[in-house]
Order: C-alpha cells, then structure tokens, then sequence
C-alpha cells in the first residue's frame, strides 16, 4: 500500500503545523524517500514517512509534549525497534550542511579578497595621479630654466664672441624656441588623438604635450 498525501494533509494527520512538516523534511526526519515530487509542491508518501518519524523521533520528547506523534508505523509495514537514543541525521544530510557552511565561509573570503584588491587597484591609480602631477610640475620648471637659459646666458655668450647685440639676439632665441614648442606640442596633440581614435576637429582642449 503507498499513500501519498499534500504535506498539510500529512500535517493534520499528525496533528501538527504544516510548518513542522517543512522542518521534519529540512533535517532529515522525513527522508527524501518519503517525498513524491520535489520542491514545495513535493507529496507525503505516507507509509514511509511514518516508518522515517518512528525511526528519527526523539520517543522521550515526544511523551512530555501536548500533542505526541504517534512513533507506530502504519498497518501492513514491520516497524524497526525504538532506539533507546534519538539517532542522529543521515550522514548525507550532515555532510550537505557542512559543504553549504564551507561554500558559504569560502564565498564571504573571496568577496572580503576581492575588495582588498580593488582597494589596492584604486590607492595605485591614487599614487600614479600624484606622481603625474609630481613629473608634470617638475617638466615645466626644467622647460622654463632651459628657455630662460637659451634666451639670457646663451644669447649674450654667443653675442660676446660674435660681437652682436644679445638683446636681438635674446629676442630670436624666444622667438625660435617658441616656434619649436608650438609645433612639438601639436605634433604630441595630433598623436594622441591618432591614438584615442578621434577626429583633428572634435576640439576637445588644449594640446597634450607640456613642451
């Protein structure tokens, strides 16, 4: 004979919650054998299941309850003898319990390792900005010592051994290196937007190069 029931049927059957039924499945007191189906519209297989609480049910607690259930199993079915201590869970339940608390610990490491990494990656692109800056500055000071240089100390050498005035001299010197520095510029302009992909009008600012 095989009885399958809904798990309220099987609920009231016992005069319990259904509920309590959804707990008995959860730790293993009703077995997977007695389920017909999976999921929440499983079914009660009734013979078995009686036999899974006659052999899981804690006989003592059951006594000092309300309401017991019954440990007998059902009629037609040889029930196994009442163990004089509650057993403990099949071993495959325990195991599944433990793998679902170690994939739940291993899951809570990798997202703790995986937002010290992105803090890392984000204190690097920090440190790399700053040092820009720190090469930026440091690249317009030589720019504007070497222009200085060319246009006084240079100028005047050149003027005193040539016998030139340094001033006219001074003024050219400005003059060339400027010109030089405009076109570096929109050379270094010109390659970045080569490399970015983008149009010579998309006139996004002002040229690259610090020269």
């Amino acid at each position: 004979m095989k009885t399958i029931i809904t798990k309220g049927e099987f609920a009231k059957l016992k005069g319990r919650a259904p509920s309590a039924i959804s707990n008995w499945i959860a730790d293993g007191r009703i077995t997977a054998a007695a389920l017909v189906g999976s999921g929440v519209r499983a079914r009660i297989w009734v013979e078995q299941a009686e036999r899974d609480l006659a052999r899981n049910l804690d006989p003592s607690q059951q006594i000092a309850q309300d309401r017991p259930v019954s440990m007998a199993a059902p009629a037609g079915s040889v029930a196994p003898e009442a163990p004089a201590a509650p057993l403990p869970a099949p071993a495959e339940d325990e195991d599944l319990r433990r793998r679902r608390r170690a994939d739940a610990e291993s899951a809570e490491h990798q997202a703790e390792l995986l937002r010290m990494k992105r803090e890392r990656e984000a204190g690097r692109w920090v440190e790399a900005a700053d040092a820009q800056k720190r090469f930026s500055a440091e690249l317009v000071k030589f720019v504007t010592e070497v222009e200085t240089w060319a246009a006084q100390k240079l100028a005047r050498t050149l003027a005193e051994k040539h016998g030139l005035d340094w001033r006219t001299l001074s003024a050219d010197v400005r003059a060339s290196w400027r010109e030089f520095r405009g076109e570096k510029a929109d050379a270094a302009e010109a390659a970045r937007r080569s490399r970015d992909g983008r149009g010579d009008d998309d006139g996004d600012g002002a040229p690259a190069a610090l020269l």
